[in-house]
This record gives structure tokens, C-alpha cells and sequence, in this order.
């Protein structure tokens, strides 16, 4: 049963992960939009005035460069989603094989 569960909440993480690169995407390119609508993502929440958008570019954003591993605007400077999701992809496949 713990295998599954791994595999379950890994799968969770991947899923999170995604939708934070995809949240950095919109916020990134918010004036590429035909209709100039501001897109609001699913985890800002208004009534506790908490803005993951706004986390997410903020410089802590992108660690490897904020920690001074890779240098800034490298191929290797990616959002910390990109991070999560070849970690949650690795938990999975370690639990299934």
C-alpha cells in the first residue's frame, strides 16, 4: 500500500509543478493576450491576500540562480517547477520499479 501512496502523491507533485510553470507562463506573458484580460490563477486567494503569481516571480523563483549555481539567463536557469517535476518524475519511477 505505502508504494501506492508514493506513487499517488508523486503523481500530485508532478501535476502541482506543472501548473506553477504554467501559471509562470501567463503571468510572464500577460500583455501577449488579444483581449488584455489579466489572468488570475487558482491559488491567488483575495480574501487572505495571498498571490502565488506573485511568488513565482519574484527572483527566489529560479533557485539555481538565485543561489549563484548557474548564472542568470543560462538554459539552465529554470523555474523551480521544472525542478519539481523531474523530482516528483524520479520518487515515481523509483516506487513503481
Amino acid at each position: 500500500m505505502g508504494v501506492f501512496n508514493n506513487a499517488v502523491l508523486a503523481t500530485i507533485g508532478f501535476i502541482l509543478s506543472a501548473y506553477s510553470i504554467y501559471v509562470e507562463h501567463k503571468v510572464e506573458h500577460k500583455d501577449d493576450t488579444p483581449d488584455g484580460e489579466e489572468y488570475h490563477a487558482l491559488c491567488d486567494i483575495e480574501a487572505i491576500r495571498a498571490s502565488c503569481s506573485a511568488v513565482f516571480s519574484l527572483p527566489e523563483g529560479k533557485m539555481l540562480s538565485f543561489f549563484g549555481i548557474v548564472s542568470e539567463g543560462s538554459a539552465l536557469d529554470v523555474p523551480n517547477g521544472v525542478l519539481g517535476m523531474l523530482f516528483y518524475t524520479y520518487i515515481f519511477l523509483r516506487y513503481i520499479m
